[in-house]
């Protein structure tokens, strides 16, 4: 196994499945902080290289073999534009900083979506364990370009129709049965 994480960081992309402000427990119990970001060919081809570069060094080069710009059939990851993704996580609230690279207080941090253009850095993993074994992006730091923040509860403009409903009653209990909940 390699020795030592190297280091890593993208370029500018825009972000998706953002799990920054608070962590993703759908699959772990306490959490898990992560986001996929796009990146055009010429920075793909860099965290791709410098990951490939970490796999040999390990000696992992037969069977199956996870990598974050990867998804679960082994097929590279795109975007509607054709840019590469890339998965990266870490067990750990990472660091903010911003445009200016100033360290942004966890007190000061805004919302940050999908649609966002961020900056992710951090340390390049490659394990090997009972029956996986592959190479991930640990995320520590996140510089963030242009956030894009939930639009909040705005509501609808009005439209034609019947149903007005009474905003102070719903069902009780037992008024619905359970062939019309779904």
């Amino acid at each position: 196994m390699a020795n030592s994480k190297q280091k890593f960081q993208t370029d500018l992309g825009t972000v998706r499945y953002v799990y920054l402000n608070r962590p993703d427990t759908e699959f772990k119990v306490d959490g898990e902080y992560k986001c996929q970001i796009s990146q055009p060919k010429a920075a793909a081809e860099k965290i791709i290289a410098l990951c490939e570069d970490q796999l040999k060094e390990a000696g992992i080069n037969k069977g199956k073999v996870q990598k974050p710009w990867q998804n679960g059939s082994g097929e590279n990851i795109f975007d509607e534009e054709g840019n590469h993704v890339f998965k990266t996580k870490s067990s750990y609230v990472p660091k903010f900083y911003n445009k200016d690279g100033q360290p942004v207080p966890k007190e000061n941090l805004p919302g940050i979506w999908a649609g966002s253009t961020l900056r992710l850095g951090g340390l390049v993993s490659v394990y090997k364990n009972t029956g996986n074994q592959g190479v991930s992006l640990l995320l520590t730091k996140v510089q963030i370009s242009k956030v894009v923040e939930s639009g909040g509860s705005d509501g609808f403009d009005a439209v034609d129709g019947e149903f007005i409903g009474d905003l102070d009653e719903g069902f009780g209990d037992n008024e619905m049965d359970e062939a019309q909940r779904f």
